[in-house]
């Protein structure tokens, strides 16, 4: 089932048109539902869709807010795997709201382009099987040198360093080419890598990497892209209302799902930095990579309807963990459902910092705590002086070469060193502005060991756009490429009529006799496809 948030019930039944006029698709449809927050939680934790589709031309709602909490319910197994989709009026639309892709968006989509290639790609999300894809001429490419620039998120900065989420793992001393806004303006930097380091589910992206930020000194050229030392501190005095100082760390340890969206709500109220698990094993790794100023450990009951790996044995083994790993360390731990008092369950366990509450985790619960030691000023396990950034101005781009080796309307493989995972998103300016959406190759792609190949969806482009990278395309065939640019070709594509389609033999086959029958219990349990480095972001 795909979920559709929004107004548009016309939009739900081409849709519904599109997938029973195939067979492939006979296992697939969609239901209309309200666009508002507490609605979009409860149904998707009811309903457990296959997809869900978030139509932003029919919003008012706070969309960093709902999306927050939804992302954190996505870091339960349970919702892992669910896109997300989200369909925008316009290009300066989905620019506006690009902060999304930093909480979760997998897929954007401009309305009044092509719902077929729309419909198609979600089905292919969904079971990662090809069918019903439109035919579509290929220009195929020795390997076009070029930039990709992959989308990343300002995790925070220190007045030394700066913190940037990507799913790009980078080695110590690595050099890499970076858009970002700072200190309010658009700027270009090349920043070293100190280290990187995994971030888990805590975030939408994969890896943390700490980079030195390239002050000016006293040798180099005024006038360089260096930042000036003293204009950065001053920024970040001036700037409280655009800036946000980092509390601490919390750790919500449950296994029912709706209390993700308990760790969302979190993230909106409070400046700590929250982190979710569902199982022992994660939260352990958790307390090895981290400190955490306070951890809400939700006992399981008798009857819960699942495995229950949360109780008192395992308590113990946490806190055990979080003594011999520092003497310094007192985290708190507040244990919810628990049927003992606080100082017998300090004296159970062997752990002083511990809050015993016999009542359920709940949002109140958690709000009155986390607000009692936000007012204490707990600041145990991040660096003094740390800043995140608001919405917008977290945005960032890394820039990575690549080798373009095909272009149609709707795909674009590319070779690189990078070790990215499927669903990475990255973008090309060429011919336009456009997203790319990295996923599982239809058709077998060569590597060697030195570089990886990737194939990615094309989207996000208006109607104009898909024009002229049409027009684009069939230059390519017609004449072929020296360089992957626009460059001296301009005055050629306004000749070129993009209504035309040029038809050659090497093209996207919709292969319907590869497409099983798929039972509606195991649709979210499908085996993601991953790249070489095991990852997949769904």
């Amino acid at each position: 089932m795909i979920l559709y948030f929004g107004d548009d019930q016309n939009f739900v039944d081409r849709m519904n048109s599109h997938y029973s006029s195939n067979s492939s698709y006979e296992e697939l449809f969609a239901e209309k539902e309200i666009f508002r927050g507490e609605n979009i939680i409860s149904k998707m934790i009811s309903k457990r869709p296959t997809a869900m589709i978030f139509d932003f031309s029919y919003s008012n709602e706070k969309n960093h807010e709902v999306f927050t909490k939804i992302n954190y319910l996505k870091k339960n197994k349970v919702f892992k795997g669910v896109p997300l989709i989200g369909i925008f009026k316009n290009k300066g639309e989905l620019n506006k709201l690009s902060y999304l892709f930093n909480i979760g968006l997998n897929y954007p989509f401009i309305r009044g382009t092509d719902e077929r290639i729309l419909f198609a790609d979600i089905h292919y999300f969904c079971f990662e099987l090809n069918a019903g894809f439109s035919k579509f001429a290929k220009a195929k490419f020795k390997g076009l040198p070029y930039q990709i620039k992959h989308l990343a998120h300002i995790y925070g900065f220190t007045k030394e360093t700066i913190l940037i989420e990507s799913d790009v793992s980078f080695n110590t001393d690595d050099l890499k080419s970076l858009e970002l806004r700072l200190m309010e303006e658009d700027t270009s930097l090349d920043l070293r890598a100190e280290k990187t380091f995994e971030v888990g589910i805590s975030s939408s992206y994969l890896n943390r990497s700490e980079f030195e930020i390239p002050f000016l000194g006293p040798w180099d050229d005024p006038g360089s892209d260096l930042i000036h030392k003293d204009s950065f501190e001053t920024w970040i005095e001036e700037s409280t209302e655009h800036l946000k100082q980092k509390n601490g760390r919390i750790l919500l340890i449950t296994e029912r799902p709706e209390d993700f969206v308990l760790a969302g709500e979190l993230a909106v109220q409070c400046n700590f930095d929250i982190y979710v698990s569902d199982s022992f094993e994660e939260s352990k790794e958790y307390l090895s990579a981290y400190n955490f100023d306070v951890i809400y450990y939700r006992l399981s009951k008798e009857d819960d309807p699942f495995q229950g790996e949360n109780n008192f044995e395992n308590l113990y083994r946490l806190t055990n963990a979080i003594k011999n790993k520092s003497r310094d360390l007192k985290t708190v731990f507040v244990a919810f459902n628990s049927p003992s008092k606080s100082n017998a369950l300090k004296k159970a366990i062997e752990y002083d910092h511990i809050v015993a509450v016999g009542n359920e985790l709940s949002s109140n619960q958690l709000g009155s705590f986390t607000n009692l030691f936000q007012e204490k000023g707990l600041k145990l396990s991040c660096k003094t002086g740390c800043y995140s950034l608001n919405n917008n101005e977290s945005r960032a781009k890394i820039l990575l070469d690549v080798e373009i080796t095909s272009l149609t309307e709707h795909e674009i493989t590319f070779t690189s060193k990078e070790n990215l995972p499927m669903y990475s998103i990255v973008t090309i300016d060429v011919p336009t502005e456009l997203t790319v959406i990295i996923v599982p190759p239809i058709n077998n792609l060569e590597s060697n060991h030195q570089s990886h190949h990737y194939m990615g969806f094309l989207t996000g482009g208006s109607e104009q756009d898909a024009e002229l990278l049409r027009s684009f395309v069939n230059r390519a065939i017609i004449k072929g490429l020296e360089v992957f640019s626009l460059e001296g070709i301009e005055e050629e594509l306004s000749e070129l009529d993009p209504s035309e389609i040029i038809n050659n033999s090497d093209t996207t086959e919709a292969i319907e006799e590869q497409v099983p029958k798929v039972v509606k219990e195991v649709k979210n349990n499908i085996k993601r496809k991953t790249n070489n480095n095991g990852k997949s972001k769904l």
